[in-house]
């Protein structure tokens, strides 16, 4: 129910919207005392999910994808989730543990927690619309403390993929830091087609601002000094402009 690449309207972050779905699916989530898998539903539970994503309209073409595990049945899928988040955690040596052991209870707590912190940053964007603001195409979120540093990427990104900024063509979240402000960026597949560089964009913009930043074609990021969010943000809209 945490997943969000895709973003799912009414899934995800919401546990009971997840727990309904699968019931409407006729699918059991739980199995010798456990959560089930999507490795462990059977063949006619997977075409039973996958019909109930069609009938609700979410583009299947996203979801399903090749199931690859490592030797202990783990898909790797997984264990990168897990140990992204250990990072993002800032617990990168529960990931480490993780991947020698594969220890089920730690990665389990790893992503409830995981979890519990991507559904504040969203409960906090979904209630605060006013630090949200769209223009052109280009979408902005104002998250000051209220997101951490760690997270404000993923927090654009979900944001992005659901109705909070579906029409934004590119978009930049702001955090505050240890050492600034926190920039992350980034932009739709289409624009990059045609030509948009986002790392390029921010990497240059930070360079006249005196700081530091990078990335790629579709993601970038930066760490402002304090009182540079408003310039940085006014340059962003001008450099992207052409493209949304």
């Amino acid at each position: 129910m945490y997943t969000s690449d895709p973003y799912l309207d009414g899934i995800t972050d919401s546990e009971s919207g997840a727990t309904q779905f699968l019931r409407s699916a006729g699918i059991d989530m739980r199995e010798n005392g456990g959560f089930r898998t999507l490795d462990d539903l059977s063949d006619a539970e997977e075409r039973r999910l996958t019909s109930q994503l069609i009938a609700r309209g979410y583009d299947v073409s996203e979801l399903v994808r090749p199931i690859h595990k490592n030797s202990d049945g783990i898909t790797l899928d997984e264990l990168s989730t897990v140990v992204n988040a250990c990072g993002r955690l800032g617990e990168p040596g529960k990931g480490v543990e993780i991947l020698r052991t594969e220890g089920d209870s730690m990665k389990d707590r790893v992503l409830s927690k995981y979890g519990r912190r991507i559904s504040s940053a969203m409960g906090f964007v979904e209630d605060n619309p006013s630090r949200l603001s769209l223009s052109d195409g280009v979408g902005v979120i104002d998250a000051d403390s209220e997101v951490g540093e760690e997270f404000i990427g993923v927090v654009v990104g979900i944001c992005m993929g659901s109705e909070t900024l579906r029409e934004a063509d590119v978009a930049a979240g702001l955090a505050e830091a240890e050492d600034g402000v926190k920039v992350s960026c980034r932009a739709r597949s289409g624009l990059v087609d045609d030509g948009l560089d986002l790392g390029e964009v921010v990497s240059g913009i930070a360079e006249e601002l005196d700081a530091e930043g990078g990335g790629h074609g579709a993601a970038a990021g930066a760490m402002l000094p304090e009182g540079a969010s408003e310039e940085f943000v006014s340059m962003f809209r001008e450099r992207t402009a052409a493209y949304t």
